[in-house]
C-alpha cells in the first residue's frame, strides 16, 4: 500500500467508523520537510473507491465533510478512484480549493506514475498536491 511504505507515514486506523461516517484510511502525518509541516496537517485521510465507474461529486463532498469534522487535526485528503473522476466531482473540486483544507484526487493514471516511476511516497504526493486539477 502507498500510505504505508514510508516509515514517517503511519496508518493508524483502517475502516474506521464514527458511527455516522467511515474513514477508510487515518494516515499519522510524521514527514519533517518544511512543504510537509506547512500543511498544518498532523494526519491526513484517505478515500478509497474501488470502482469502474468515475466518482461524482456526491463522493467529493462526504469526503470533505469527513475532512470538516476532524479539523484542525486533519487539513489534508486524498481520494483515490481507479475509475477516476468525473467532470461535476473536479468542478466540486475546485469550490473546495478556497477553504482550509486540501483534497487530492489520484486516478489509476497516477497510481501507475507512482509505482513505475523513482519518486518517494512523500515527493510523489508532495508532486500530486502542488499539481493544480
Amino acid at each position: 500500500m502507498i500510505f504505508e511504505s514510508h516509515p514517517d507515514l503511519d496508518v493508524v486506523e483502517r475502516r474506521y467508523s464514527t458511527g455516522d461516517e467511515e474513514i477508510d484510511l487515518i494516515v499519522k502525518n510524521n514527514l519533517s520537510k518544511p512543504f510537509w509541516l506547512g500543511l498544518s496537517s498532523p494526519m491526513f485521510f484517505v478515500e478509497c473507491k474501488n470502482w469502474q465507474k468515475a466518482v461524482g461529486a456526491k463522493e467529493l463532498r462526504d469526503f470533505e465533510l469527513k475532512i470538516q469534522n476532524h479539523r484542525p487535526l486533519v487539513r489534508l485528503g486524498f481520494f483515490v478512484a481507479p475509475g477516476g473522476f468525473s467532470r461535476e466531482c473536479i468542478t466540486e473540486l475546485h469550490r473546495t480549493s478556497r477553504d482550509e483544507y486540501a483534497i487530492v484526487l489520484l486516478d489509476m493514471k497516477a497510481v501507475k506514475q507512482f509505482v513505475e516511476g523513482r519518486l518517494s511516497v512523500p515527493d510523489w504526493l508532495e508532486e500530486k498536491i502542488c499539481q493544480p486539477v
